[in-house]
């Protein structure tokens, strides 16, 4: 090994291997510069838009003003509309998108920068197809507007902003800060000047071939400031009608209709000197259009492309809000077009007619939105965008969907039914069992439909004849039980206790099956080589488990439940200790297979929130752990009698019950219940709709992904390409407190003779890889009793995800020869 240098900080050691090929690679390249050399751009800012000239020496910007008083033809505006990832995240991203993005169990620091602008946009769209379906199902609670006006004003303090704009931010999904109020106030400014566009504005726009957006309908009007009151120019007569058959065929053929206003402002572009082509015709007919439209409509399209993550004076005006989306959709849908409410949108700014007169012409672009769609999830996810990936990412994630759209009887035929065994057949029987349902029902509850506080009782009061039914066999009358009924009576299928138990356990296990099929997921199964849509519902479900194990999926659900913990109002240390407790025991019914709830159900005894907490004081009293024999309960084992079936049935619907309330689990709800005789399927309702601040707590980490972007330079994100890394949020804060020489926020693990051992091993190198090996090893047995200690805060668990993703960060570096 040829050292050609070694530098030994306080907390690293960096050895300087440029005699080997993997060292003389790393670096970061520097243009040679000569004393005295300028650069040769000149530079003007304001709150306006630079905007560039070309000249003899180089590039000069000028801003708006300068351009006019300069009469630079030409000279508005640059076409860079979309905000980079960094920006849309600082200003486009919500607590709720990160707090639904943390809930496809991926750690969110593990995304780039750029998949997570690309995963949340798809979180916001998602959002979106979702409340529709709400609306068609249940009315908006009458104080939200109120509610929504009372957090404004708080979080605007002085700023003024009228409640109509509050709304529609709010639903789009943009965060209402003041910075986002100010851009937008400033971009319907800009925008309300089209009420006044004279004809001289109008045709330096199409001539200058402009998109229209806020900023280039202001910057049009300064451009020809002073034109408009000169003297007026005499015109020669038209020859137009000599031109006006061939300009027919042209709109005809574009698929427009030559009809009297489209041939009025061909004729104007015509006598104008102006292109005479379908985008111009477009144009000019857009602008009257807007000219037209209300102010409120307006703003609604800057809204939402601002959710859209484009920067507001650089708005697409020709792209209809979600609001004309959905009734466009709506329009669409006695066609059976099935598109999504961002493909309506991207139909209408690209000048495509929404109305069913051209169906060749929407469904041809329509594959392009769809083929689009499907090579973002693979971009998001890091997958290669090959044809294979693009079908099968694509499939998948529309296959659960399917599912979770259909009705909840389907769900009786499907347990019933002994050939659905992979989800390519369970989607397709649920896309025919919907059309046929869709037919005699008008309205319905979908498979993926789950307690909200948003619905309030409007499920309930559809189905209050199941609760009869309830009654009459001594059924709690909770969620999971109504469906239960309600699918296997639609089916025709007995009421027994044995049916019902077995269509909650197939009810719940498929429906969290569908809902874990994200993405990230996805993609891990994918590049394991395995086909999520042909191998078997049972061995998907494993793999699944398996993967969201590796992506510690554990440990988010976990610090979640800490940080909700600690932000309870005078809890005493024995009340976090049971809760914590309560978290834990949870997680044992959930590894143990089902054995622990078999254990408490052969002994007469039911899953519920008092028997975990006697099971806690039991423990906590005598010094006994649970400990459970790992084949007992199997559902494998050879059972001959009903109760045993019954017994094994409902330990593995506990089982999936315990898995999703650890996920949901609410301090609070625990708290106000700790003394009443509650199941834990009554306990998952209750927890589902707790809000314990969750909010805030993924506000808090969007401030801590902003922080890191905005240190994130060009140095660091190219050093983790130059070592095969990528830039993740994580590997972003771990590159910067490389170079800053350690994080002083992250408690060191180390000791005294870790570091002495490697020091003995320098010059060895095969030694000194085992010695890390080992401290690896030997540091994350420490971490894990870190996670394990009874007192656990939110911030060791931090700390402890933090520590163990330096130790693979680390890991990696030292294939580069650099050492901690």
């Amino acid at each position: 090994m040829s050292v050609k240098s070694m530098v030994i900080q306080t907390n690293k050691i960096s050895l300087s291997l440029q005699n080997t090929d993997a060292m003389k690679s790393i670096g970061v390249s520097v243009p040679s510069a000569k004393d005295g050399d300028i650069s040769r751009v000149n530079t003007g800012m304001t709150m306006e838009s630079p905007v560039q000239k070309e000249t003899g020496n180089g590039t000069s910007v000028y801003t708006e003003a300068e351009a006019l008083q300069l009469n630079i033809e030409g000279a508005i505006l640059s076409d860079d509309s979309q905000m980079s990832p960094a920006d849309f995240i600082s200003q486009c991203t919500t607590g709720e998108d990160a707090k639904a993005l943390s809930d496809e169990e991926t750690p969110l620091e593990e995304y780039t920068s750029s998949q997570l602008e690309r995963a949340i946009s798809r979180i916001k769209e998602e959002r979106r197809d979702r409340a529709e379906a709400v609306e068609s199902q249940v009315e908006k609670e009458s104080e939200q507007a109120q509610e929504i006006e009372e957090a404004a004003k708080a979080a605007l303090a002085e700023q003024q902003i009228s409640s109509q704009m509050l709304q529609q931010m709010q639903s789009s999904g943009l965060p209402v800060t003041p910075e986002n109020v100010v851009r937008l106030s400033h971009a319907i400014e800009m925008t309300a000047e089209i009420g006044s566009f004279s004809e001289a504005a109008m045709k330096f726009f199409v001539d200058q071939n402009l998109t229209i957006t806020p900023e280039n309908i202001r910057g049009s009007r300064y451009s020809v400031q002073g034109m408009e009151n000169g003297n007026p120019q005499s015109v020669a007569e038209s020859d137009f009608p000599e031109v006006a058959e061939q300009v027919q065929d042209l709109l005809s053929k574009n698929d427009l209709e030559p009809d009297e206003e489209s041939m009025k402002t061909a004729k104007w572009l015509y006598d104008n000197n102006l292109p005479v082509t379908p985008e111009t015709i477009i144009t000019c007919e857009k602008l009257e259009e807007l000219k037209q439209l209300p102010s409120d409509v307006l703003s609604a399209r800057i809204v939402d492309n601002m959710a859209d993550g484009v920067c507001p004076e650089k708005a697409n005006l020709m792209k209809i809000s979600v609001t004309e989306a959905i009734t466009a959709k709506r329009r669409l849908a006695e066609a059976r077009l099935t598109m999504s409410i961002d493909a309506v949108r991207n139909l209408s700014a690209k000048g495509i007619d929404l109305e069913i007169s051209n169906m060749e012409k929407i469904v041809e672009q329509l594959r392009v939105e769809e083929r689009q769609a499907k090579e973002s999830l693979l971009q998001e996810t890091g997958l290669p965008v090959t044809e294979e990936n693009v079908k099968t990412m694509g499939d998948t994630v529309e296959a659960a969907r399917q599912v979770l759209a259909a009705p909840v009887p389907f769900l009786g035929k499907a347990m019933a039914s002994q050939d659905i065994d992979n989800l390519q057949r369970l989607a397709q029987e649920a896309v025919e069992f919907t059309t046929d349902f869709a037919k005699v029902e008008k309205n319905y509850e979908a498979v993926g439909t789950e307690v909200r506080s948003d619905l309030g009782d409007s499920m309930q009061k559809a189905f209050q004849n199941v609760d009869a039914i309830l009654d009459d066999l001594k059924y709690e009358h909770t969620a999971q039980n109504q469906r239960a009924v309600r699918s296997l009576a639609y089916n025709q299928m007995p009421l027994t206790e044995e049916n019902i138990l077995r269509m909650k356990e197939y009810d719940s296990r498929i429906t969290s099956l569908m809902k874990e099929m994200k993405p990230p997921v996805v993609a891990e199964l994918i590049r394991r080589e395995i086909n999520p849509l042909e191998i078997s519902l049972d061995k998907l479900a494993n793999q699944v488990s398996d993967i969201e194990a590796e992506m510690g999926a554990e440990d988010i659900s976990f610090s979640r439940y800490l940080w909700k913990l600690e932000h309870q109002n005078a809890i005493t240390p024995e009340e976090k200790e049971t809760m914590i407790g309560v978290y834990r025991l949870l997680d044992k019914i959930e590894k143990s297979d089902g054995a622990l709830a078999g254990q408490l159900l052969k002994e007469g005894r039911e899953l519920s929130l008092q028997s975990l907490l006697s099971a806690l004081r039991t423990r906590r009293d005598a010094g006994i752990d649970i400990q459970v024999d790992d084949s007992f309960g199997e559902l494998d084992q050879l059972v001959s009698s009903d109760t045993t079936i019954s017994e094994q049935i409902q330990s593995a619907y506990q089982r999936n019950v315990a898995r999703q309330l650890q996920k949901s689990l609410s301090p609070s709800i625990l708290r106000e219940h700790a003394e009443d005789d509650i199941g834990l399927e009554e306990l998952l309702e209750l927890c589902r709709s707790a809000e314990d601040g969750e909010v805030e707590y993924y506000q808090q980490m969007l401030r801590e992904w902003q922080e890191t972007l905005v240190g994130a330079g060009e140095r660091y994100q190219q050093f983790l390409a130059e070592i095969d890394l990528p830039d993740t949020m994580a590997n972003l804060q771990f590159a910067q407190s490389f170079f800053k020489q350690g994080d002083r926020a992250v408690p060191s693990y180390w000791e005294k003779e870790d570091s002495e051992e490697i020091m003995e091993s320098l010059e060895q190198p095969e030694q000194l890889e085992e010695v890390y090996e080992s401290l690896d090893k030997k540091h994350r047995q420490t971490l894990e009793k870190i996670r394990e200690a009874d007192d656990i805060k939110f911030e060791d668990i931090r700390n402890v995800t933090k520590m163990n993703q330096r130790i693979s960060f680390y890991g990696k570096l030292r294939n580069y020869q650099m050492y901690e």
